[in-house]
């Protein structure tokens, strides 16, 4: 029997920008990159990252607002003169400024660099900005105008800090160490005999300072205004992001393995201290008014940490399910269940305002999730990992699926009948409900998805474009020609004749004969995959995926896949599912923990019993052994004797559903069909 630790996660709802309909979940507040944090005072803080994000706290760092900064370029670096003005800049060398603490952002500046990677201002008019290829900017003006001064260099300048008006410090590639003690007019190099790239410097008076090194995971000190530095002290193996210190001894590193080192000693030596942090921490700040004790970092996939008690602890002042979220399945209009790399499954009933931890093993790796109705799912993964729940999730069994290969797709057919698909083309079949599972097929090549839109009509996706189909419930297959060369990942079909297939390289693929022939009907090798794709209706879609480290997109069509438009470039995480619940809200996941949410489909239900629109409809009835019911949103169908007794309860998907009623003797019974809200009850008759 597996003990369950049961885990209640909390979030808060964050939007995305304010002229978009998809919503932050998870990570909480929100799941962009965060590359720096700075605090004007003891309780007001700004952090600025990926596709233009910048947030906002005015509790010291407990929690967090989105604002609206009005550009999508990445923000490398951010610095206010007092609680509300303040600067954000970042990529193409946009500079914005704000006068009312991130209420509103003016419209950028664009200065003449490929990027800014620092800003920084000794009083509320004079600052500095530096960026790329040695460009060093001035304003004495509070940002109304910037001239660009010479460096002497063209390395990438990676920081900037003034010890006072006239004299300031600049850390760069290559070795670089820039000085300048007349305000910026003149710089000068510092020799430090060395080719490392030195990410960030830091002094915490006049004549005492530190530069650590990007590459080399290692620091270096001077106690003389730079003009030497002592012999480097080895960090870490990592590369090192940020340095901070409270005083003289106290000091503190970030690095891109999610480590937090400290000194106690003015740098003589460093420990790692504990976090939760998964994965780069990018800067770490505190200033006189929160004192030496409180101090607060961020990083990627949205992390913020905090310490009050010097790095002691650090607590995580964002929600965040797991590190990767490689599927979702909705059932019902409330209920999300998501699985990920950490052997996790997690399940929200409140349409994910809460969610709890049902099943933890850390060495297992799960990838897809499917359930047929509220109660009954499964869920595949690593090392041949199969597992079962017949009560919504509550408990878990591991089923024996006598393989150890990485199984990466499900489909379920009904309680008795399903198909697991390995990532070498192996293919599982079981019969009885997952108590034996029996190799069907080996196709011998890398696949990604297994979907039937019949009891005898499936298809398998493959990588250079090819498409498996079979008629005779999986038995044997045939490879379909699709005239791409892309990874293909996943299908879903909106009908027994119409359906769609996504891949690498943002292809999307159409047929409207079963499978037979498929066009293209998007192409945008921009991408650099799409992972999946749903349709509420038999005209709206999504398909979702990601540009790499660009971030996650979102593509929506309204005219049944003929066009696609984006619906959604404000995720800095690349998105891997898609589903949607009953009642249509959508749900998005992805990796740094992604969890995003969509209202605008959502319709609302109804007390009374009405008919379903005119396309669905349920046949032959009277039925003899199979009976087809056709509707147009995703649906809950039941079968019941009319003493009633339940017998039969599907998930229904969009399209045509396939019942085999074998099972069942001549008699009257009633079918239930909850379908996006509108209710039906129809009498079947069975004559064999």
């Amino acid at each position: 029997m597996n003990t369950i630790t049961t885990l209640l996660v909390v979030f808060c709802i964050g939007f995305l920008n304010a002229q978009n309909s998809w919503n932050w979940v998870s990570p909480s507040p929100q799941g962009n990159h965060l590359l720096a944090v700075y605090f004007p005072n003891q309780t007001v803080g700004y952090s600025v990252g990926y596709h233009g994000r910048i947030i906002k706290t005015i509790n010291s760092g407990n929690s967090w607002e989105i604002q609206n900064s009005g550009v999508s370029e990445v923000l490398n670096t951010v610095f206010f003169t007092d609680q509300n003005i303040g600067y954000a800049a970042g990529i193409n060398g946009v500079i914005i400024k704000t006068s009312d603490g991130g209420n509103n952002w003016q419209a950028p500046q664009n200065l003449n660099t490929d990027g800014i990677n620092s800003i920084t201002f000794t009083n509320s008019n004079t600052g500095y900005a530096v960026g790329r290829l040695g460009t060093i900017f001035k304003t004495d003006d509070a940002g109304v105008s910037w001239i660009q001064m010479t460096s002497g260099t063209v390395s990438h300048l990676s920081k900037v800090f003034f010890t006072d008006l006239n004299t300031g410090y600049i850390s760069g590639s290559n070795g670089t160490i820039l000085k300048t003690t007349d305000a910026g007019i003149n710089w000068y190099q510092i020799s430090t005999g060395v080719t490392e790239h030195f990410s960030s410097i830091f002094f915490i008076n006049a004549a005492t300072g530190y530069l650590i090194s990007y590459s080399g995971g290692t620091v270096r000190k001077t106690t003389n205004g730079g003009a030497t530095w002592s012999a480097p002290v080895f960090i870490s193996t990592s590369y090192l992001n940020s340095i901070f210190f409270t005083d003289p001894n106290n000091g503190y590193i970030t690095t891109d393995a999610g480590h937090i080192y400290k000194t106690i000693n003015g740098g003589s030596s460093w420990f790692e201290q504990t976090t939760d942090a998964d994965y780069h921490i990018m800067d770490i700040t505190s200033n006189s008014l929160l004192g030496a004790n409180i101090l607060l970092a961020v990083g990627w996939g949205g992390q913020i940490l905090k310490t009050v008690d010097a790095g002691v602890n650090w607590l995580n002042q964002h929600s965040v399910l797991d590190e990767y979220l490689y599927a979702l399945e909705c059932t019902g209009n409330n209920t999300i269940h998501a699985v990920g790399n950490k052997g996790r499954i997690y399940s929200s009933s409140d349409q994910g305002l809460t969610w709890n931890s049902q099943y933890n093993d850390e060495l297992k790796i799960f990838f897809d999730c499917e359930f047929i109705d509220q109660n009954n799912g499964f869920v595949v993964g690593t090392n041949g990992s199969i597992l079962k729940t017949v009560n919504g999730g509550q408990n878990w069994s591991v089923q024996n699926s006598g393989t150890s290969q990485y199984l990466v797709s499900i489909f379920i057919q009904s309680l008795d009948t399903a198909y697991v698909l390995s990532e070498n083309g192996t293919l599982l079949k079981t019969t009885n409900g997952g108590a034996n599972w029996n190799v069907l097929t080996n196709l011998g090549v890398s696949t990604t998805d297994v979907n039937f839109i019949t009891s005898n009509i499936g298809f398998i996706l493959s990588d250079n474009g090819k498409i498996y189909k079979t008629n005779d419930s999986g038995v044997s297959w045939n490879l379909i020609t699709t005239g791409v060369t892309n990874f293909l990942r996943n299908s879903f079909f909106t009908s027994i004749d119409t359906g769609f297939v996504v891949g690498n390289l943002g292809v999307i693929l159409k047929t409207t004969d079963s499978g037979d022939n498929w066009s293209v009907v998007f192409n945008d090798n921009t991408f650099y995959y799409l992972g999946a794709i749903a349709f509420i209706n038999n005209n709206i879609g999504y398909a979702v995926g990601g540009e790499g480290e660009n971030g996650g997109r979102i593509l929506k069509t309204n005219d049944g896949g003929l066009t696609w438009n984006i619906d959604l470039t404000g995720a800095g995480n690349v998105l891997f599912d898609i589903d949607f619940t009953a009642n249509n809200i959508g749900f998005v996941s992805g990796n740094y923990g992604a969890l995003l949410k969509n209202t605008s489909n959502l319709t609302a239900s109804t007390n009374s019993n009405t008919h379903l629109d005119s396309g669905s409809f349920i046949f032959p009835n009277p039925a003899t052994n199979k009976l087809y019911i056709q509707v147009d949103y995703k649906s809950d169908i039941s079968i019941y004797r009319i003493t009633g007794q339940r017998i039969f309860n599907i998930k229904g998907a969009i399209g045509l559903n396939e019942v085999n009623t074998d099972l069942l003797s001549n008699g009257a019974y009633l079918i239930y069909i909850d379908s996006n809200g509108n209710k039906k009850v129809e009498k079947l008759i069975i004559d064999k």
